[in-house]
């Protein structure tokens, strides 16, 4: 625990012992000590909660959303032989993630996805382990500034698709070894 979250708690438990204090105390000396505390508090812990709600979003603190690994991925091949057939047969730059993310999470020539793919399957919010390999009659679809793993009849889907960042780090310095994915 970082120091400033030990301060947030700390101002959490004086502000408690100032309410209590309360009946035994002046009220122009307790309500502006207890105000002070737990606005300090939640001054404090916000960054700690904030982390704690992305955690929960994400499903883990090293996991980011997977349109935005796509386009970190697309960013660093971008103009290497790696990335040039996705860019020459999209017809838009959501058609450049949509291969990006085929790239980096499906099976290919029978060797595992460069990184395994993590989300939810409505209408559970729970994240889990998404394994990709029954999964092809499935699509990438681009869907608000997001990407879910679509059934192509459209009755099923995954959404809150994650990827960790480590194993993105791994999977953009292969492709770039590689450069013929």
């Amino acid at each position: 625990m970082d120091a400033q979250t030990k301060a947030g708690l700390g101002l959490t438990l004086m502000g408690i012992a100032a309410s209590l204090a309360t009946p035994y105390l002046p009220l122009s000396i307790a309500a502006p000590a207890i105000a002070l505390c737990f606005f300090g508090a939640a001054f404090l812990l916000w960054p700690a909660a904030r982390s704690g709600m992305e955690k929960l979003k994400f499903g883990g603190a090293g996991r980011i959303p997977l349109f935005e690994a796509a386009t970190r991925a697309y960013e660093q091949t971008q103009g290497t032989e790696a990335a040039i057939f996705d860019y020459a047969n999209s017809e838009s730059s959501d058609d450049i993630l949509i291969r990006m993310c085929d790239r980096l999470t499906r099976y290919r020539d029978g060797k595992a996805p460069l990184v395994k793919l993590y989300g939810s399957k409505p209408p559970s919010r729970e994240i889990e382990e998404i394994y990709m390999a029954p999964l092809n009659r499935y699509e990438f679809v681009v869907v608000n500034g997001s990407i879910i793993l679509n059934e192509q009849t459209g009755s099923f889907q995954y959404e809150n698709l994650t990827v960790d960042k480590k194993e993105l780090a791994g999977a953009i310095a292969k492709m770039l070894e590689n450069q013929a994915l």
